[in-house]
């Protein structure tokens, strides 16, 4: 650290030992993406005991939602499917509950193929192509039947 033309050593306060921590004020809910803006405040956070100056970071965090839903109904219940995507190289799943309802959560804004995969061999593996998500919101498929073979 630098002050009026002299070269200081700049202690971090135990932050090689246990890290930096981030308080928040915010709730994070399960099921969501969200992208943390963090604003690093210089100012407040260096001090001067005697000749000595400490770094304690103060840091605001910001969070914003940066995911969507796809939700909707895979009838028959008596198929069995799960339903899922993509999102690069990751797979979203949902198995439906006893009426049939599912819930894709944590996906970035895009448009996804939505699959169903019957475990009952008497109906088809389906897709449906197209379906965008915007961020804080869900979208909803409505109900989705799967034919039979």
């Amino acid at each position: 650290m630098v002050v009026n033309g002299t070269t200081s050593p700049l202690v971090v306060s135990s932050g090689f030992q246990t890290g930096v921590k981030l308080n928040h004020q915010f709730r994070i809910e399960e099921g969501t993406l969200y992208e943390l803006t963090l604003d690093f405040d210089a100012a407040r956070s260096i001090r001067q005991v005697d000749n000595q100056y400490f770094l304690t970071p103060v840091i605001r965090i910001q969070a914003n939602v940066t995911s969507g839903n796809i939700s909707g109904n895979v009838l028959p219940v008596a198929a069995n499917a799960s339903v899922w995507t993509t999102v690069g190289l990751d797979t979203v799943k949902s198995m439906p509950d006893t009426s049939g309802a599912f819930k894709l959560v944590a996906l970035p804004d895009g448009t996804y193929a939505v699959r169903f995969s019957p475990v009952n061999t008497a109906y088809r593996d389906s897709t449906v192509s197209g379906v965008a998500v915007t961020k804080q919101q869900t979208t909803n498929m409505g109900t989705f039947t799967l034919s039979t073979q």
